[in-house]
C-alpha cells in the first residue's frame, strides 16, 4: 500500500505537469498566431511592393511616351487656374 505522502506527492507531481503542459499549449498557439500574423503582413508588403513597382514602370513608360503625370494637388491647381481664367474672360 502507498503512504499518504507519496500519493500526495503523485497528485502534485501530475498537477504540475498538467499546469505546465498547459503552458506549453498556450506558447505553441502564440506561436502560431504570430507566423499567421507575420504571413498575412508579408502578403500585404508584397502586394504594395508589386503595385509600386506596377506604377513606377507604368510612370517611366508615360515619361518615354512624352506624356508627365501630374500630381492631384497640381491637377487641381490646373484646373482651378483654368476655371478663374474663364470666368475672368466671360466677364
Amino acid at each position: 500500500m502507498m503512504s499518504a505522502a507519496r500519493t500526495k506527492a503523485e497528485r502534485r507531481f501530475a498537477q504540475v505537469e498538467k499546469q505546465q503542459q498547459q503552458a506549453l499549449d498556450e506558447q505553441e498557439k502564440a506561436k502560431q498566431e504570430r507566423r499567421k500574423l507575420t504571413a498575412h503582413l508579408r502578403e500585404l508588403r508584397l502586394e504594395k511592393e508589386a503595385a509600386e513597382r506596377a506604377a513606377a514602370l507604368k510612370a517611366a513608360e508615360d515619361k518615354a511616351k512624352g506624356k508627365t503625370a501630374k500630381k492631384p494637388a497640381a491637377r487641381a491647381k490646373a484646373e482651378k487656374t483654368a476655371t478663374a481664367g474663364r470666368a475672368a474672360a466671360g466677364s
